[in-house]
């Protein structure tokens, strides 16, 4: 068992496991079943499904983070995870499940962390707290909502946060070892997030701080050690990466920079805002649902305790009965995303106002700073992207509950038996299994639902998944051609199409400039031709095309082209075409994808790039001397 005792600020409660009956035990035991099925399903159709755009995108940088030497965006998430890309061989669904383990099996123990700090202080009883968070974790699975499974730079980020938070419930400010373990997670969760998102560790490097202060861990030279342990984890990965701090610095800048001639609303300016909470009609049900069950159930326990067994005991019935209508019907989606779970904590701070009246407001209140901290943490996760930071934060949905969980902590230790809150973990159980649900009817970008996917598919020889008839129709046709044609693998390409990553990803080719040329946005022209001029010329004239004429997120071929002295009609010629699958990339209609060879004389197409560059090399100084 970890040493979670605690600081002396953090009063004890009563053995919370002496208070649960055997029919709570048995409700609890229920929902760990169901939480640990609903990850099985999860990973079951791991080996389900292909996203060319964003997945893609992902698995370009772990198959090889050091081809690229501009990050967009910032992150370097590639070479934390390409370990296991080496170990898995490239298997996609291998990864899949990777990722859910980590961010479940971290999230089990955040919990377990967060009630035996809390809750279950003095609690002789693991198996009870294990179960418990079983079921709590289960929450977790709000990332998995959109139907992106495959590790990326959010997965890291939102693990990252997870390993950190446990390190600063587990820290105290004295040396012993349980204090020391926790201080390192504290280190390396931080070193974590900075190489998932930059942003959020700037964030997480002002929240942690205050969070020690205002629970009273402060400790100046344990956090001298842990961020000097920190700084010295990204210096040597600075040094393995690039050589040099500098040339790891001038690699963020220029990212930085590309980052804003992109214009996709990831520019500092545009990141510091405040955006509106956007609920769909489920979500305002469940809103609804959660704030008036707070006040009637803060008005049952305080005026009819009679009543209370009862009451509990039909809503545990219910809610196991509804789990399993969920689970018979094969998770059907409900559409409601992880921002739903921010009335956990709202809901819970009703809760406990009502039952404690104006003590509440009067007791000491120790675990006030980790659920202000968990409250922000989505916010943590979600700054920097160019989404809605409610939404997108709610992919850690989690958190959420771990602040109502935490906000909860008065109620149990003086007026609450275990037992009764064993309906909120149903609750919240019932609710996480609809995200399940969500990214198997709803899959990221691609023809739902994966039940209906049946054919098998290597992609990149590496790894079998299923996929939907138009899906592996459309690949087939692509492989043919470029058989017909020679193709060799591991080809340089550059893809003009703006959203077809995943084809040059499963035929083993090189995309250049950046694993995604993403089209669409203001600058995508412009990006293109600042990340492919930092190509060699030999390499950008002997690359093959790939473009789609009539496409809706094409780049213009005549600009990008323009950039190394090249024409798409006199330079190159087609070797092919094929059909684009409905669904791929998010875009129902089907479009033409035509594969180009270059034709030029090398010497020739050399030359003409190489006189491009030296005169933009020529009219940039000229600028800059005016």
């Amino acid at each position: 068992m970890i040493n979670t005792h605690a600081s002396p600020s953090e009063s004890r409660t009563p053995d919370f496991s002496a208070s649960v009956s055997p029919i709570a035990r048995l409700f609890l035991v229920c929902a760990a079943v169901m939480s640990l099925y609903a990850v099985v399903v999860l990973w079951h159709f791991a080996g389900y499904g292909f996203d060319f755009t964003d997945e893609a995108f992902y698995l370009f940088w772990i198959a090889d983070p050091n081809a690229y030497r501009i990050n967009i965006p910032v992150s370097f998430f590639g070479f934390v995870y390409r370990p296991f890309y080496i170990l898995f061989d490239g298997d996609t669904a291998a990864l899949r499940r990777l990722n859910i383990a980590l961010i479940f099996g971290l999230a089990w123990a955040l919990c377990f962390v967060v009630l035996n700090r809390f809750w279950l202080a003095g609690n002789k009883d693991n198996l009870l707290g294990f179960v418990f968070s079983a079921a709590i974790a289960s929450s977790s699975l709000a990332y998995f909502s959109i139907g992106l499974v495959t590790p990326s730079y959010n997965a890291l980020a939102f693990q990252s946060l997870m390993l950190t938070f446990i390190g600063l419930i587990l820290a105290r400010p004295d040396t012993s070892i349980g204090s020391l373990f926790g201080w390192a997670l504290i280190s390396l969760g931080g070193s974590l997030t900075f190489l998932a998102k930059p942003s959020s560790a700037a964030l997480l490097a002002l929240a942690v701080p205050i969070y020690l202060a205002t629970s009273r861990k402060f400790n100046l030279l344990l956090i001298l050690a842990a961020g000097s342990a920190s700084g010295l984890t990204l210096l040597m990965f600075a040094l393995w990466t690039d050589g040099s701090v500098t040339a790891f610095a001038e690699r963020i800048s220029e990212s930085i920079s590309l980052l804003h001639v992109l214009g996709s609303g990831q520019e500092f300016s545009k990141i510091i805002r405040l955006d509106q909470i956007s609920l769909n009609l489920y979500g305002k049900i469940i809103w609804g649902v959660m704030l008036v069950a707070a006040i009637v159930g803060g008005v049952v326990y305080t005026r009819y305790p009679q009543y209370v067994f009862a009451l509990n005991t039909s809503l545990c019935i219910f809610l196991i009965a509804a789990l399993a209508s969920v689970a018979w019907r094969n998770f059907p989606p409900i559409p409601y995303r992880g921002v739903a779970l921010l009335a956990v904590p709202i809901a819970c701070t009703i809760f406990s106002a009502l039952l404690l009246r104006g003590s509440f407001f009067q007791r000491e209140r120790p675990y006030l700073p980790l659920a202000l901290l968990f409250l922000a943490a989505p916010h943590i996760l979600a700054f920097g992207s160019n989404g809605n930071y409610w939404e997108n934060g709610s992919a850690a949905a989690l958190f959420w509950i771990l602040s109502g969980i935490a906000l909860l902590t008065p109620v149990v230790q003086n007026k609450i038996t275990a037992q009764n809150f064993v309906p909120l973990a149903l609750a919240i159980q019932l609710l996480s299994v609809g995200f399940v649900g969500l990214s198997i009817h709803v899959p990221y970008r691609q023809e739902p639902p994966l039940v209906d996917y049946s054919a098998a598919w290597n992609i990149r020889g590496k790894g079998q998944v299923k996929l939907s008839q138009h899906s592996i129709n459309y690949l087939a046709e692509v492989h043919r051609v470029i058989g017909e044609v020679g193709l060799p693998p591991h080809r340089n390409m550059i893809d003009l199409t703006g959203r077809s990553p995943g084809v040059l990803y499963d035929i083993g080719a090189r995309s250049l400039g950046q694993p995604w040329l993403v089209g669409d946005y203001p600058g995508s022209n412009e990006l293109a031709v600042a990340t492919l001029q930092l190509e060699s010329c030999d390499v950008l004239t002997s690359a093959w095309l790939l473009v789609e004429p009539h496409g809706l997120r094409r780049l213009e071929h005549d600009t990008v082209l323009r950039s190394f002295n090249a024409a798409l009609e006199t330079d190159y010629e087609s070797a092919g075409f094929f059909e684009t699958a409905s669904w791929a990339g998010g875009i129902r209609e089907t479009f033409r994808q035509y594969l180009f060879r270059p034709i030029r004389d090398p010497q020739v197409a050399r030359t003409a790039c190489e006189q491009r560059r030296q005169f933009e090399q020529t009219s940039q100084q000229h600028g800059k001397l005016q």
